[in-house]
């Protein structure tokens, strides 16, 4: 029964750890105009996440001073779901700009 205990202790730390890795930088609520958030920050990674309801990714913006590069996402994501982008290596950016239908929210997190 221990060494269970023992397994099921290092499995939470390790996704402690893993998540540790992630900075969240919006909360949004999907529907209506593209929300953009600021950063001015490397990114290789960006996660969405909802939080709520249902939300319609469709593109999202990787913002590198005047450049803005769409990445097409076109994915419905319900309460829980993850989506991760890999930008391919480190970028300067700053900012994200996101469109999303639906009725819910989600959490922007990047690392």
């Amino acid at each position: 029964m221990n060494r269970w205990r023992w397994v099921a202790a290092w499995v939470a730390l390790g996704t402690g750890v893993a998540q540790a890795d992630w900075q969240v930088v919006g909360e949004l609520t999907a529907g209506g105009a593209p929300t953009e958030v600021a950063l001015e920050r490397e990114v290789r990674v960006i996660q969405i996440e909802c939080t709520a309801g249902t939300v319609q990714v469709e593109t999202l913006w990787v913002l590198e001073g005047e450049a803005e590069n769409p990445i097409p996402v076109a994915r419905t994501l319900q309460t829980g779901e993850v989506q991760a982008i890999d930008l391919g290596g480190d970028r300067a950016l700053t900012g994200i700009r996101i469109r999303a239908g639906g009725e819910g929210a989600c959490r922007l997190s990047v690392k």
